[in-house]
């Protein structure tokens, strides 16, 4: 998709269905898709929407089109893939929303780490997927924490995410499975 310079713009949980014996994930629902750098009405949803499109959404503006949002709306599919929950309850959802639109990008990235490293250590993720879920979130980054411009490409993630997922032993085939679908929807 971003490949041919297209953004989906809605990407979540529920957009994706498993066809086939295989049962091959597959995205649907390209309603809000466009060229990257096209300039849209702002929408989202709000479990899934990053910073940059929250802050549009809130202002009531338009927003540039960017694969840097579909990138951290799959981090927030994965945590709800790997850890079988979305990452935030729909009672919290309210207070990301607060989070996503501060100015301060900091304030939102411990936010963000604090929930990651509570399911970390619930066992719900493993090191190989936190890791992951960091580098797509851009938390870690002391000079710019979440910012759209450091974001990684879809590329990038699935190359680190091979990499994170080669010895890393048996708890990581969700990973690994995972990768191998997303590869597969590539190719489609």
């Amino acid at each position: 998709l971003h490949d041919r310079d297209f953004v989906h713009n809605d990407i979540k949980f529920t957009h994706f269905l498993q066809f086939g014996v295989t049962q091959t994930p597959k995205l649907i629902d390209f309603d809000q898709a466009q060229t990257e750098g096209t300039e849209m009405t702002a929408i989202c949803t709000d479990r899934y929407a990053a910073p940059e499109v929250m802050k549009a959404v809130r202002k009531g503006g338009s927003m540039r089109c960017s694969a840097a949002g579909d990138v951290w709306a799959m981090a927030m599919v994965l945590v709800q893939l790997f850890a079988g929950k979305p990452m935030f309850e729909d009672s919290e959802i309210p207070q990301l929303v607060e989070k996503l639109v501060s100015p301060d990008a900091k304030e939102l990235a411990k936010h963000l780490d604090k929930r990651l490293k509570l399911l970390h250590q619930s066992k719900l993720l493993t090191d190989a997927m936190l890791d992951l879920l960091v580098y797509m979130l851009g938390t870690q980054d002391p000079k710019a924490p979440c910012s759209a411009e450091k974001r990684p490409t879809v590329h990038d993630v699935l190359e680190k995410a091979e990499k994170v997922s080669k010895g890393a032993g048996p708890r990581i085939h969700r990973l690994r499975q995972t990768i191998k679908r997303i590869r597969r929807m590539e190719r489609l």
